[in-house]
């Protein structure tokens, strides 16, 4: 069997900077028999390469990957007749691919799927059912109506038409690209946008009047860390917290739940620990005992909550806007 036939594509999920590109690059080049990888950021894409003598296992590159902390789900299990000779014109064995292909492969009819949670696929945003992760776009789905299907080149984007076939600059086969006449607006972008900036103007009077003790022109003032400025800060960073925060404490409570522990179950514990204890200490102080409060008064972390979770915000906000803009074609190896 030919070469060309032995590139396993992979969606790669959980993927935001440089640093999560090389960490999931030196995964799947530990695994034995891979030959080469290459790991698009925009596209959230690896393509792997197997050595001449080795036996492809796609499985195993998949659990190196979910080891490492990222998602993983096979897009396409080989290559088309036509793409780019990956392993020098080498004859290998292409056994492997098959089993985890069945298992792993993404439906082209879900237009959203979890790439932690196989055969997870809706036709809608949401959550997933089994770890609470946002749902990603399939990369494999394909419109059934609505849209109009274009076939392009991977490695020249310029050619472009409306059957396939092989590129006539460097001869790959063409890949299926939908345009769609209207820009889908992204409703989990606009919902933690709204949130972040809500979020934010909650937020950031609590900061300051937490950290006013730091400036020395306030130091020696009573109100710095009084009873008023600690209810002040309790009173804004409930609905920073509790309401901005909310999808957050969602999806670790559904991680919990399916024991599919991921980063929302450490924001949801961190976040809602500080919250309670600080609620705890202003609603029902007499129930601390005095070594709580070594200057008179047990300390609150409401600022420290409202923070994270504004910041955690910022994050997916920007994960998201990247999302959203066009990724750039993945490099066959």
């Amino acid at each position: 069997m030919s070469a060309s036939e032995n590139n396993l594509e992979l969606a790669i999920s959980g993927m935001s900077c440089a640093n999560c590109v090389r960490h999931v690059t030196e995964a799947i080049q530990a695994v034995p028999g891979v030959q080469r990888v290459s790991v698009n950021l925009d596209a959230r894409q690896a393509i792997v390469c197997w050595s001449p003598d080795s036996k492809p296992n796609a499985l195993a590159v998949i659990q190196a990957v979910q080891t490492a902390g990222y998602g993983a789900q096979i897009i396409e299990a080989k290559a088309a007749e036509g793409h780019a000779d990956c392993c020098g014109g080498h004859e290998h064995s292409h056994q492997g691919h098959s089993p985890a292909a069945a298992i792993m492969k993404p439906s082209p009819a879900g237009k959203y799927f979890c790439p932690m949670c196989p055969g997870v696929e809706s036709d809608k945003p949401g959550d997933c059912p089994k770890c609470g992760m946002a749902l990603e776009r399939n990369p494999a789905w394909v419109a059934a109506t609505g849209g109009k299907t274009i076939y392009t080149c991977p490695m020249h984007p310029e050619v472009q038409q409306d059957h396939p076939g092989n590129c006539p600059k460097c001869g790959m086969a063409l890949e299926p690209k939908t345009m769609s006449t209207v820009e889908e607006e992204n409703p989990e972008l606009a919902d933690m946008t709204r949130r972040f900036w809500i979020g934010g103007a909650f937020a950031l009077p609590v900061f300051l009047l937490a950290m006013a003790h730091l400036i020395p022109s306030l130091r020696h003032e009573s109100w710095v860390m009084g009873d008023t400025s600690r209810w002040i800060q309790f009173l804004l960073a409930t609905p920073a917290v509790l309401w901005a925060g909310w999808p957050f404490f969602k999806r670790g409570w559904r991680s919990l739940v399916t024991w599919q522990l991921n980063m929302f179950t450490l924001i949801a514990i961190g976040v809602g620990t500080g919250y309670l204890f600080s609620a705890a200490v202003m609603l029902v102080p007499s129930a601390f005992p005095v070594s709580f409060a070594p200057d008179g008064k047990v300390g609150i972390y409401f600022e420290a909550a409202a923070v994270i979770v504004v910041l955690v915000l910022l994050g997916q906000v920007l994960e998201l806007r990247r999302e959203a803009k066009p990724a750039a074609p993945s490099v066959r190896c």
